[in-house]
């Protein structure tokens, strides 16, 4: 659940464009990257707001937001 994890950043790391990664992702998935990325972090956030004691910022911090509000 890193903060910085993007579409750029995955495609770089994979050392394939960007566009072509979303298109992947897209047809195999079935939804965008940044839906994907958002029901992952969400589900996550979820487990560990209901099966924890954290504080709701500990929680934001180790799904990958930087702002608990957010």
């Amino acid at each position: 659940m890193d903060a910085d994890l993007s579409l750029v950043s995955l495609s770089e790391l994979l050392k394939v464009s960007p566009n072509h990664l979303s298109a992947c992702i897209k047809k195999y998935a079935g939804e965008t990257f940044i839906n994907t990325l958002i029901r992952r972090r969400m589900e996550a956030a979820r487990e560990l707001l209901s099966g924890s004691a954290l504080k709701i910022r500990e929680v934001a911090e180790r799904c990958g937001y930087t702002d608990q509000h957010y």
